[in-house]
């Protein structure tokens, strides 16, 4: 990852601690995602909920660096602003793609497939969100959604599901605030 990138993820982590409603993964998650990219070689990653970015840059040099795209979805303006901010000053606005809007509107108007998907939007959101990605993902996708240990009162509909659907391996990685990972059986 170059310093740039490192650069903006450090000004994107000062963001968060005075700007109260920023929602930032730790920096742990940020540096497990780009893991979790990297060793799948993922090119075509979907994010479902930028905040201000900070996820997004961890993504997004993964993507850059395996020659594939970042799509991240977002419905605020101001975190909007803060990501592009954030995702300018690493360089990588052209690996990069923030669309306006709630996810469960955006979902279904996206096209092409996704070999990524990382969800952090409202808990309840996540099931929703999740039965409408699912004809979008690639047959190996990887499914990451943040906050399965923090939240997981919030998302038990969506943890459910991912774990008796039939569909998916399960598991739930405590890194972070706990992120459940799973792959199509």
């Amino acid at each position: 990852m170059n310093e740039r990138i490192q650069r903006a993820i450090l000004e994107a982590e000062r963001y968060s601690t005075t700007h109260h409603d920023s929602y930032s993964v730790p920096r742990e998650t940020g540096e497990f995602l780009y893991l979790l990219a990297k060793a799948t070689g993922a090119k075509n990653i979907l994010e479902l909920g930028t905040s201000i970015g900070h996820s997004g840059l961890w993504l997004g040099a993964a993507a850059q660096e395996n020659k594939g795209t970042l799509t991240t979805v977002e419905a605020l303006d101001e975190k909007i602003l803060a990501a592009s901010r954030h995702f300018q000053m690493a360089g990588l606005e052209k690996t990069i793609k923030i669309v306006k809007g709630n996810a469960k509107t955006i979902i279904p108007k996206l096209s092409g497939k996704f070999d990524l998907l990382f969800i952090d939007v409202w808990k309840e959101d996540y099931l929703a969100c999740m039965k409408l990605v699912e004809p979008k993902l690639t047959k190996s996708a990887l499914i990451v959604a943040d906050n399965a240990i923090s939240h997981g009162e919030d998302m038990q509909d969506f943890i459910k599901y991912m774990f008796t659907s039939g569909k998916y391996f399960s598991s739930i990685i405590p890194i972070g605030t706990g992120e459940l990972m799973a792959v199509r059986k």
